[in-house]
């Protein structure tokens, strides 16, 4: 890790991300603009 990140991990976590979640079902999805999807290719090649 580089020196940045190292420095805030002793304060927080800076794995944690403020506009970043994942959805455990689809009714959890508000669909309310644009959004990002980040999958897997074993996810994105089932469906």
């Amino acid at each position: 890790m580089n020196d940045k990140i190292r420095k805030q991990s002793a304060v927080s976590n800076p794995f944690k991300f403020k506009h970043i979640a994942s959805l455990k079902t689809i009714d959890d999805f508000d669909d309310i603009g644009p959004c990002v999807v980040l999958a897997s290719p074993g996810m994105m090649q089932s469906g």
